[in-house]
């Protein structure tokens, strides 16, 4: 089974350098611009969250089809970012 990645793209950065975006026009990873769009289940890599990813959420992927989500984001706005991404989403950190 493989596990569908997906990546929230703020546009807070150039969009020739980014890697999400890049990657998406690879076909490896989905972008999305709008926070709806984001799959209803799944785990996003948030890192202010303080929580390693580990076994347990393996469960989550597989067994419950998950995907897992990226957030692609300015350093400069990552609290802002987070929060705000956080607020909208049911997406386990």
């Amino acid at each position: 089974m493989s596990i569908r990645v997906h990546s929230l793209w703020l546009a807070q950065d150039d969009p020739k350098k980014n890697t999400a975006v890049i990657s998406s026009k690879r076909g490896d990873i989905k972008l999305h611009k709008n926070i709806s769009t984001l799959p209803k289940k799944g785990i996003i890599l948030e890192p202010l969250c303080g929580k390693i990813f580990g076994p347990e959420d393996h469960d989550i992927l597989t067994k419950k089809n998950g995907s897992l989500v990226g957030l692609d984001c300015s350093w400069k706005h990552i609290e802002t970012s987070v929060d705000k991404v956080m607020r909208q989403t049911r997406l386990q950190p």
